[in-house]
């Protein structure tokens, strides 16, 4: 796990729409924010919107209740699921979900009460993503050799941009990404050529 904490991975906040549909803007906002703040408290680095790997969050509602009174209070029960993905090689490298419960005068507060409860503090959120980082950097330091061999392939093919694209994908951190960074000078110059 320690190679995971030196490595600077970015990890880029991914919302994904709940389940009923419902979108709050304030929400989405408030959350990807939070989002941003875990990757930066867990030592990953907060991702621009197009790095390669993604922490994705998303919810479902459990159960909804409003409790009349003055003022009106509204109950949320949901489960909230983050994942650290690669969104171009389209792998999930670590998951981790949890029941929340939040109260509010509306709907956007109920919501935004509840998602308050994923912290920075929360060490099984913080051993997430370190797992989520360690997981992406196995992953590429057992298949390196491979994602080699077929960025020779497409090359032969003279598929440059594919062959380019995938010996890219290699994260700085891995012990394959020198022999990438060799073989995509080689790759390029034959696209030159």
């Amino acid at each position: 796990m320690s190679h995971a904490q030196d490595c600077d991975i970015s990890l880029r906040p991914v919302i994904t729409p709940s389940a009923d549909g419902n979108a709050f803007p304030q929400v989405m906002s408030y959350l990807t924010n939070r989002l941003r703040t875990l990757t930066s408290k867990a030592n990953a680095v907060g991702g621009l919107e197009n790095s390669q790997f993604a922490i994705a969050a998303g919810y479902d509602i459990i159960n909804k209740q409003i409790v009349a009174g003055t003022p009106t209070k509204i109950i949320y029960d949901i489960n909230i699921y983050l994942n650290i993905v690669d969104l171009k090689g389209e792998k999930v490298y670590s998951t981790y979900s949890k029941e929340l419960k939040g109260i509010g005068d509306n709907e956007t507060k109920a919501l935004i009460n509840t998602f308050r409860k994923v912290s920075n503090s929360n060490r099984e959120i913080s051993a997430f993503i370190q797992q989520g980082k360690q997981r992406i950097i196995d992953y590429y330091d057992t298949n390196y050799l491979n994602i080699i061999k077929e960025a020779q392939a497409l090359a032969a093919m003279k598929n440059f941009d594919a062959a380019i694209y995938s010996l890219m994908m290699v994260p700085q951190c891995c012990k394959g990404y020198d022999a990438a960074v060799k073989e995509l000078k080689t790759v390029y110059q034959q696209f030159v050529n």
